[in-house]
């Protein structure tokens, strides 16, 4: 999977054709999805392991270039203001040192209290689900996320989608 940061620099790389600009704001439409998006190839950059805390996650996302950050939509010189949630306007919740392994599909971002009853969770594939309290509770758990078809017999000793280190 091509990570959508990787996409945003290769289009600010070839400057910004209308096609990959295109493409990059559609997969960074809302907060939570450009802090999953972050999360997921921070885990593509180092061996399927998310972030260890938001120290180290801060520090990854701080260095993609503005032009970079203009193209996910984010504003270079607030780059804070994508921990917030646009709907109940409160601080993202983190699972940090997730473990994906070959591409396996893990939440990563949540949103606090979302709205109506619902509340969102972005996913390391660039998806953001609208969930309940049963699935949001799931999720943050590292359970109920789907895997990848399988190709063969797993490897022994290969850890859930979520599983932490």
């Amino acid at each position: 999977m091509v990570s959508v940061v990787l996409v945003a620099l290769l289009a600010s790389a070839l400057g910004c054709s209308r096609n990959y600009t295109s493409a990059v704001k559609a997969m960074n439409v809302s907060n939570i999805q450009k802090l999953g998006n972050f999360y997921s190839d921070f885990q593509a950059s180092h061996g399927s392991l998310g972030p260890k805390d938001e120290a180290a996650f801060k520090s990854a996302i701080s260095i993609y270039t503005p032009e970079t950050m203009q193209l996910m939509g984010i504003d270079p010189n607030n780059r804070d203001a994508i921990w917030i949630s646009e709907r109940d306007h409160k601080p993202f919740k983190v699972r940090y040192g997730v473990l994906s392994p070959f591409g396996a599909v893990a939440a990563v971002v949540f949103e606090q209290d979302g709205i109506g009853g619902t509340r969102q969770v972005a996913l390391n594939n660039s998806k953001v689900e609208e969930v309940d309290e049963a699935r949001y509770k799931e999720l943050w758990e590292g359970r109920g996320v789907s895997k990848p078809a399988s190709t063969g017999a797993p490897a022994p000793g290969v850890p859930d989608a979520g599983a932490k280190k």
